[in-house]
């Protein structure tokens, strides 16, 4: 509640980053992954986001529907997240491709570069995966938050249509 001026539309963004990363560690750790590999995926989720930090704050900020304008400008947040990124040194390396993306679909239905599932890092498939859940049970100006059961169906839903893997959701399951 303490925030500087002007952040108080951002302060979602911490607790979804966390909520994020947390679940996707625990869905790469049920799909079997080694300690190192989920410590460098958890890496990528937790920073995933990062770019919406320079999405304008009109745009974050607004309770009714987005413009076309608004959609495009808000969808170039994971170009902003890897652009910030490469400049880190001390993350793993891969973390920046995570970030960009997270937000792709198997279907190529995702954005920014709507790719086949074949040219998707397998721990941004995850961390696909931990972000719809935790946006879709989280509440946000334009929406309440669904119910977590609500949410599971959607994800099932998307997954018989390929958006994203099954694994991860049996995994999240």
């Amino acid at each position: 509640d303490d925030l500087p001026p002007g952040m108080e539309d951002l302060s979602y963004l911490p607790t979804h980053a966390v909520r994020v990363g947390v679940l996707a560690v625990n869905i790469a750790t049920m799909m079997g992954y080694s300690d190192r590999q989920v410590y460098e995926l958890g890496y990528g989720a937790l920073l995933a986001d990062l770019g919406m930090t320079r999405v304008p704050r009109a745009i974050l900020r607004k309770s009714g529907e987005l413009s076309e304008v608004e959609i495009s400008e808000l969808k170039r947040h994971p170009i902003h997240s890897i652009n910030m990124l490469q400049n880190f040194r001390m993350i793993p390396h891969s973390s920046p491709l995570i970030a960009y993306q997270s937000h792709e679909r198997g279907d190529r239905s995702g954005y920014p570069k709507n790719r086949p599932d074949k040219l998707l890092h397998r721990f941004s498939k995850i961390v696909s995966v931990a972000d719809i859940y935790c946006a879709t049970t989280a509440p946000r100006v334009h929406r309440p938050a669904r119910l977590p059961y609500k949410a599971i169906e959607e994800l099932l839903r998307i997954s018989l249509e390929a958006k994203v893997p099954r694994g991860c959701m049996e995994a999240l399951l």
